[in-house]
């Protein structure tokens, strides 16, 4: 496999963080909307892409532990929809045999399998953290030019 650069490493700025005015006396980034297209700045093709894509529901945020419900930007960790774009626009820059990796919400592998194999990715398989869970899905996008 040929070494690439991420393409991700120059354009993954979302632009400007604009404050805004402190809440409980601390202040707060803006963050900005995600691009509707993420493919936006990505150019050739690769042999592996790699997400952890936010994955909690805008409904489970106040239960995770307060290390992430307090401190971790919303825009990193609620979405719902943000890992069915990458695994389609993947598609997109992946060589033929490349392979997708993503980080899945508990209890999630199994319809996230269900989407990669819809889409047309082959050897789709999903593997444990490290507490046992699975919550990695991957898969290879074919290399037959039926696809």
């Amino acid at each position: 496999m040929q070494k690439r650069e991420s393409a991700l490493d120059d354009d993954l700025s979302l632009g400007p963080r604009d404050e805004r005015p402190a809440v409980d006396g601390q202040r707060q980034a803006a963050e900005p909307p995600l691009a509707e297209d993420v493919r936006d700045g990505l150019a050739g093709r690769y042999d592996l892409v790699v997400s952890n894509p936010p994955y909690v529901s805008p409904g489970e945020i106040e239960a995770l532990e307060p290390e992430v419900r307090d401190w971790e930007p919303r825009l990193a960790t609620v979405g719902e929809e943000q890992t069915e774009l990458i695994a389609r626009a993947a598609r997109d820059v992946l060589v033929p045999g490349g392979a997708l990796v993503l980080e899945v919400a508990d209890g999630e592998s199994g319809r996230v399998s269900a989407l990669l194999r819809e889409l047309g990715y082959e050897e789709v398989r999903a593997g444990q953290d490290l507490a046992g869970r699975d919550r990695v899905v991957e898969g290879r996008w074919p290399t037959s030019s039926g696809q």
